[in-house]
């Protein structure tokens, strides 16, 4: 299964979240499959890491390039460049 890994720091989990439920329909309409996982650093909350479950490589690439969710993220407090990968499951 093909994933979006994406890394970054918010300056407040539940607001950052908030943003991210609001983003559900953009994130559907682009190909994902819906599946995520969210993470949190357990010495710090608002380190985040996000694995979004996608149905095409190329349509995942244009969704973590599209200037809307960049938007979207800042408007959800997310700090700093995000670490964005494509990964994939090995098993």
């Amino acid at each position: 299964m093909l994933y979006i890994k994406v890394a970054f720091k918010v300056k407040d989990f539940n607001t950052w979240k908030a943003g991210f439920d609001e983003h559900e329909q953009a994130r559907n309409q682009s190909g994902s499959t819906g599946v995520h996982y969210i993470m949190q650093n357990v010495d710090n909350p608002n380190d985040v890491t996000v694995l979004l479950e996608w149905k095409n490589l190329d349509r995942a690439r244009q969704f973590a390039n599209d200037p809307e969710l960049k938007e979207a993220m800042q408007k959800a407090g997310v700090e700093g460049k995000p670490d964005i990968q494509f990964v994939t499951s090995a098993n």
